[in-house]
């Protein structure tokens, strides 16, 4: 699923089956059953116990501890033992979700409604891959549905509220992440994201309790740490900003937009040698990205560097006509 994360400047069963694929049997631990046969005494035929049930077990377990891997290869021979199999099809396509494949996600989460178009939870798992592919019609679709089947999935309202935020219905969004707290108050998602929406609503007091809330319940969410970091920004606290930005870039060092909104506590210091620095490292993990070309010339004609500022500027305006020379 998507996280909501704002950056500085812009609007933004079991089946019962014994296989006998080649991979599986030597993928298990045989057991030795004794067989009489009169006179002849025994001889041995070896069973594997290992059934479409165990390896869906071990892929939900795996899919519990965030092992997308481990849980599709385990879902992948769960599949195989029994096509039919519908709760390993809607795990596995969470997995790929987790993995940030959710073509592989729709692909299966679809069969696992054919094959059970009760699971509410598919369908749960389907609106949130239709949101990561700003597909926001067609997810809060699915996602009314899985409500129709089950009123009390907190992940449900989550997972539409993004969709609504997607679409820049804020009211409604702010209404489904109070529905998914109501419903789980520990749901550090719904915490997070509804903090980022009273980020982009101005209620910084408000944003900083609910990230708080979240961070408090899972420490190494960049996304709740960033969106915090920016409540400070916004509020005139560059250096508790910096230190939400810092860990933030800690736990997702590639996330360009963090760098560019420590860039800009940097300057809000008076600093702008460093936030160039930031500017730079936001340019080369993403090339295009107007605001910090926009940013990084800002911050050198702050420093007397015509020249290269000017540059940077033009870029800048280039990638996106929004941005304009001030």
């Amino acid at each position: 699923m998507r996280h909501i994360v704002f950056e500085q400047g812009t609007a933004f069963g079991d089946s019962g089956h014994w296989t006998a694929t080649p991979r599986q049997w030597l993928a298990r631990a045989a057991v030795a059953v004794p067989i009489l046969c009169g006179l002849a005494g025994a001889f041995y035929i070896w069973f594997w116990p290992d059934g479409a049930s165990d390896f869906y077990q071990r892929g939900a377990d795996a899919l519990r501890q965030s092992r997308p891997d481990v849980a599709i290869d385990q879902l992948n021979h769960a599949i195989e033992a029994d096509p039919n199999l519908e709760p390993a099809w809607r795990d596995r396509g969470t997995a790929y979700m987790a993995k940030g494949q959710p073509d592989l996600a729709i692909a299966d989460l679809d069969h696992a409604i054919q094959l059970d178009p009760n699971d509410a939870d598919a369908y749960v798992g389907l609106g949130g891959a239709w949101d990561n592919k700003a597909e926001f019609d067609r997810a809060i679709a699915d996602l009314n549905r899985a409500i129709e089947l089950n009123p009390r999935l907190p992940m449900a309202f989550n997972n539409r509220a993004a969709a609504y935020a997607g679409k820049g219905d804020i009211d409604h969004a702010l209404e489904d992440y109070d529905r998914a707290l109501e419903l789980d108050p520990t749901l550090v998602f719904a915490l997070s994201n509804r903090g980022g929406i009273y980020l982009g609503k101005e209620q910084y007091d408000k944003a900083i309790a609910d990230l708080d809330a979240a961070l408090r319940l899972a420490p190494n969410f960049a996304a709740a740490h960033n969106n915090r970091g920016l409540a400070y920004s916004k509020l005139g606290q560059p250096d508790r900003a910096i230190v939400d930005f810092d860990e933030a870039i800690r736990l997702a060092p590639g996330a360009a937009s963090i760098y560019l909104n420590r860039g800009q506590a940097y300057e809000a210091k008076g600093e702008p040698d460093r936030a160039i620095q930031n500017y730079d490292q936001a340019i080369k993990l993403a090339p295009r990205y107007a605001q910090a070309y926009f940013r990084r010339g800002v911050a050198l004609r702050e420093m007397g560097q015509q020249d290269r500022a000017t540059v940077d500027l033009l870029q800048a305006k280039e990638l996106d006509p929004r941005f304009s020379a001030p």
